[in-house]
């Protein structure tokens, strides 16, 4: 979810492995939804996340390939994704805000607000620098010619730390 689309933390590590159709999840679980009643918006909320990974979860690599095979219209095709990943953010975020409300106080969501602000803007960003990149305005994407690493940390394999995917920088 926050990985990323630039300098992808862990696409090194994604890209060996068989592509999740999350498309055909988002379907499955909003049939599930139906027979879940009252508990739908929960079904809702996770149907329209698997909407936005459908977009979004493979798109680092895929930028990465398209980019390092110097191929512009693939480029082009990975900005309608950056698209389609953006409004499915914004569909998921709708879902995501209803079900925090249900279930909690507001205190707290802000530090949601925050982290999915961050991802539309690295998307926001991931476009334009692409979009420059095509049109020739610049002549390479700097996130893009750096080599890509293994996740490895010396402290260790930690799947559930924010700081540590959205950037290998220590700024």
């Amino acid at each position: 979810f926050y990985q990323d689309p630039l300098c992808g933390v862990l696409d090194v590590d994604l890209s060996g492995i068989d592509k999740i159709d999350y498309g055909a999840i988002a379907e499955k679980i909003l049939e599930a939804k139906k027979r879940n009643e009252p508990y739908g918006y929960l079904f809702e909320t996770i149907s329209r996340l698997a909407s936005f990974l459908s977009h979004k979860a493979y798109l680092g690599i895929d930028i990465h390939k398209a980019y390092s095979a110097k191929d512009k219209e693939l480029l082009r095709k990975q900005i309608t994704e950056i698209d389609l990943a953006l409004a499915s953010l914004d569909s998921f975020i709708e879902a995501f805000e209803h079900q925090w409300m249900k279930e909690n106080k507001p205190f707290g969501y802000e530090i949601h607000c925050a982290r999915f602000g961050g991802v539309k803007e690295r998307l926001s960003y991931a476009k334009r620098a692409l979009l420059a990149y095509i049109n020739g305005d610049i002549d390479r994407v700097e996130e893009l010619e750096a080599k890509q690493l293994p996740f490895y940390r010396p402290e260790g394999f930690r799947m559930n730390n924010y700081r540590m995917f959205i950037s290998t920088s220590e700024i």
